[in-house]
């Protein structure tokens, strides 16, 4: 048997035409007609039909379409009382489509089980890969705003106490270091023997004893003095001011002066001989005593600048004590003064003054204490003493006015008795001291 729209043989019993899909029946009842008229009865077989929109569903079922036809036209063989199926048919422009009755459509091709089966494969793994999310919060993404707090918090307090653990173990490992402190200097055999800056450190080590016992043993540890702690005039060192003079400085004391910054100042010098001579107040008065005096200006300026400077960048400004009114009775007249250099006072040379019935005394007294070298040498305010005579010098000032009479200072005379009053205006020998 032949379709009669497009020429191929067809099998016996087959109701539409597996090339172009037109009836067969329909085509048999027909009369015979011209080639014309069959192409026409064929185009009327075939109705065209409005266009549909292609998209990728009409595509897999075109495609699905395509291989079920063509393996109708190689291995389809009709079974008997097979169920028919209605089936849609889809050109191969995509553009139309054609009902076809059931029993012209081959079975399912092996390609449509294995389709579904893919796709039950992946629902399949959707639907695991869901339930897993859900269990685990997104994998651990949608994890609570509280949860996440809380683990940020232990995070954070686990990173302070590490950190804690760290600057704690950096701390026992690197304890902070001391303070570092310059190392004690040589012991040599005598003052002369340091610098001035060697003696600048041993005055700091006396001036941090504490108390005088501990000091002078710092002193006799260093030689300073002599080795039952005694000063006997001959624990000196030179220095050279900047007019060519040349000074023996000696060890007056240790631990004795009040430094102006706090504590006691550790050495105190003073010299043998005398830097130079002036007037003790031009104007000729005691009024203002030391404080006010054109001897304390000058030695605090003119002569300052004359010593050299390894010396007098050791020397530390101390507090001095004296009378500024004059002719006084009354203790309260004495008043401080800071000073850098100083001419020594009337009871640093000679100890204090006990006269019976004496008023006078308690001021004298109250300007200061005998250093220790005058007083291990028995100087007294009213006895010559070799060691505060000074050859071929009448008179040197002390800085202490007289308070039994407002017209005079006092002055050491050539015996070495402190015990001399003098007009201020007069010019007499200096004695510098000071401590470092």
């Amino acid at each position: 048997m032949f379709c009669r729209n497009c020429g191929s043989e067809q099998r016996d019993g087959v109701k539409f035409c597996t090339n172009c899909g037109a009836s067969l029946e329909e085509l048999q009842q027909e009369p015979a007609q011209t080639q014309q008229d069959s192409s026409q009865t064929s185009d009327l077989a075939q109705p065209q039909q409005e266009p549909v929109q292609f998209d990728y569903y009409q595509q897999d079922a075109y495609q699905y379409q395509q291989d079920a036809y063509q393996y109708q036209q190689n291995y389809y063989q009709p079974a008997p009382n097979q169920e028919a199926i209605d089936t849609i048919y889809i050109d191969q422009d995509g553009q139309n489509y054609q009902f076809i009755p059931g029993d012209a459509a081959p079975p399912k091709s092996g390609r449509g089980l294995v389709a579904v089966a893919v796709i039950l494969i992946v629902f399949a793994i959707v639907s695991v890969v869901g339930v897993a999310g859900a269990l685990t919060n997104g994998f651990g993404l949608l994890t609570p705003a509280e949860e996440t707090t809380s683990s940020k918090d232990e995070s954070e307090s686990k990173a302070d106490s590490e950190h804690d653990s760290d600057s704690e173990a950096d701390s026992e490992q690197d304890p902070d270091p001391e303070p570092e402190t310059e190392p004690a200097p040589e012991v040599r055999s005598n003052v002369a023997e340091y610098s001035w800056e060697e003696l600048s450190q041993i005055s700091e080590l006396i001036s941090a004893a504490g108390n005088e016992t501990e000091a002078r043993e710092i002193a006799i540890e260093y030689h300073l003095c002599n080795s039952d702690g005694t000063l006997d005039g001959t624990q000196t060192k030179q220095l050279k001011l900047s007019n060519g003079t040349t000074v023996t400085m000696q060890v007056l004391g240790f631990y004795h002066d009040e430094r102006e910054d706090g504590g006691m100042a550790g050495i105190t010098f003073g010299s043998r001989g005398i830097v130079g001579e002036c007037a003790m107040n031009k104007a000729d008065t005691t009024v203002g005593g030391w404080r006010d005096s054109d001897l304390r200006a000058w030695m605090n300026s003119d002569l300052l600048d004359m010593l050299p400077s390894e010396v007098a960048s050791q020397i530390v400004p101390v507090i001095k004590y004296t009378n500024a009114a004059g002719e006084t009775t009354d203790p309260a007249s004495v008043v401080a003064t800071t000073d850098t250099l100083w001419a020594p006072a009337y009871a640093e040379l000679g100890g204090h003054m006990y006269l019976p019935d004496e008023k006078h005394d308690e001021v004298f007294n109250a300007e200061g204490e005998q250093y220790q070298l005058y007083a291990d040498m028995r100087a007294t305010w009213d006895a010559p003493n070799d060691i505060l005579a000074i050859d071929g010098v009448e008179r040197w000032w002390e800085r202490s006015p007289d308070p039994m009479d407002a017209r005079y200072s006092m002055a050491v005379g050539p015996d070495g008795i402190p015990w001399y009053g003098n007009t201020p205006k007069n010019v007499y020998g200096v004695v510098m001291c000071f401590c470092i």
